[in-house]
């Protein structure tokens, strides 16, 4: 069954009806001889689900078949497969299924720290700031570094939205690190900071929806009222620059006008 499932997997590696069959039969070899099942025959598999990857990097079946294998073997080669997945990155520094992978193998690896696995995600965001999965695995890390990284990453940011302001996975890591920040006089000094280099980023990009989007978002974490009306003009510019999502935004202004009304009242 391992030898005709594998002939066929090499060519279809999506078929997960016959990576189920392998994985049965695995289960009762280890039973039978666990030594050679971990010396031998993982890394034969692992060997075959390469191969598969090689024909489609995206396979989902042979992603879960290969974090099976690490579970068997309580993680043993770790490092072998955080090389194998800066190698598949070189190829396509976007493919979501090999950042999954790598965030599977350091929660669950002894050897892999975050430090290390940020400064990956650092060095692929400056190859390519279009990344939303370097992006979205540093949201993952920096919650749990015990030192304050927000000055940092609003540094970062601020770098990649200059270079490539039309760039959508910038701007939502930049919400999401205004959003999980705790609401102090520091924090509200900071986003006064940033609103000054988003407008001057709008400046220069009057038609960019993000920086618009970015701005009222700013001006929403503010507790201030001096921006209501100003809010209100972005909302409007939105609706012609975004026709897309226009009932949303109109949404946005008819409660901002009424939460208005209502404080004055």
């Amino acid at each position: 069954m391992l030898q005709l499932t594998s002939q066929v997997l090499t060519n279809i590696p999506d078929n997960a009806t016959l990576w189920n069959i392998r994985r049965e039969a695995f289960i009762k070899m280890k039973s039978e001889d666990e030594p050679n099942f971990c010396k031998v025959l993982v890394p034969k598999e692992l060997e075959l689900t390469e191969n598969c990857l090689k024909s489609n990097p995206k396979s989902y079946s042979s992603w879960h078949h290969r974090r099976w294998l690490m579970i068997e073997t309580n993680f043993e080669n770790v490092e072998k497969e955080v090389k194998i997945c800066a190698k598949y990155l070189q190829l396509d520094d976007r493919n979501f299924h090999v950042w999954g992978y790598r965030n599977f193998l350091l929660a669950n690896s002894k050897t892999m720290t975050v430090e290390e696995e940020l400064q990956f995600t650092t060095e692929k965001i400056v190859s390519n700031f279009s990344n939303y999965s370097s992006w979205h695995l540093r949201s993952t890390l920096l919650p749990r570094l015990s030192y304050n990284y927000f000055s940092e990453e609003l540094d970062l940011i601020k770098n990649a939205a200059f270079t490539d302001p039309n760039d959508q996975s910038v701007w939502f890591y930049h919400r999401w690190l205004l959003r999980s920040q705790p609401k102090s006089p520091e924090f509200q000094s900071t986003l006064r900071e940033e609103l000054l280099w988003i407008q001057e980023l709008h400046e220069l990009e009057p038609e960019n929806k993000w920086t618009l989007s970015a701005l009222i978002l700013v001006m929403d974490l503010l507790d201030s009222d001096e921006f209501k009306s100003q809010r209100i003009c972005y909302l409007d510019d939105l609706v012609k620059l975004d026709p897309m999502r226009k009932n949303y935004y109109k949404h946005l202004r008819t409660k901002w006008e009424k939460q208005s009304h209502d404080e004055d009242a």
